[in-house]
């Protein structure tokens, strides 16, 4: 600011500001007004108006790897993302998934979306895949296989085809599984499958 007087070489100048808030930090009207007196007290103001915007998203300083994972290990998203933004310290997080269904059940994939956002508009996102996995994997014929053979030998007892029962399933599924939850009889004894 410069001021000019026909009379005095040097006159005072003073600044005061004034602040309308707007809809967010970032967003406001700055208002700047001079004052300039002379020797003589002759004053007069002019003043600028500053409409602030902020048009900057976050920028991510942290964010999740994709990882795969147990169906009981999934992570809940918090404390999995960090950013900062140059007009305002106070940043909002929110996350969304989006199930996508895999070849079986208990596997899929979770795409999480993270959001940070400043308040004023302006946000930026990242994605983290994590594709899930059932903790126990079981063939889905030998499993329909095992309960069809225990509700058989538990129901109707029948001592015919023990061969085919045993033969078609797999032994360490046999072993493991059938030998640990369906009677030792039902082993020993030959079992009806009802099979040509």
């Amino acid at each position: 600011m410069k001021v000019a007087d026909d009379c005095d070489p040097d006159p005072s100048i003073e600044l005061e500001e004034s602040i309308e808030p707007g809809n967010c930090k970032g967003n406001y009207i700055l208002t700047r007004t001079w004052y300039t007196t002379d020797a003589c007290g002759n004053n007069t103001a002019s003043s600028q108006i500053i409409t602030v915007e902020d048009t900057d998203s976050p920028v991510f300083t942290l964010t999740p790897p994709d990882i795969t994972v147990n169906c009981h290990q999934i992570p809940d998203g918090s404390g999995d993302v960090l950013a900062e933004d140059l007009c305002n310290t106070v940043i909002i997080y929110t996350w969304t998934d989006d199930v996508v269904d895999g070849p079986c059940t208990g596997e899929y994939q979770i795409n999480r979306t993270f959001v940070a956002d400043d308040g004023c508009g302006n946000n930026i996102s990242v994605i983290q895949r994590s594709p899930i996995t059932s903790q126990i994997r079981t063939h889905p014929r030998s499993l329909l296989f095992w309960r069809y053979c225990k509700i058989r030998c538990t129901v109707r007892r029948s001592r015919s085809n023990a061969t085919r029962c045993l033969s078609w399933m797999n032994p360490a599924f046999l072993l493991l599984t059938c030998a640990m939850q369906t009677p030792l009889w039902c082993l020993q004894k030959p079992l009806n499958l009802g099979i040509a």
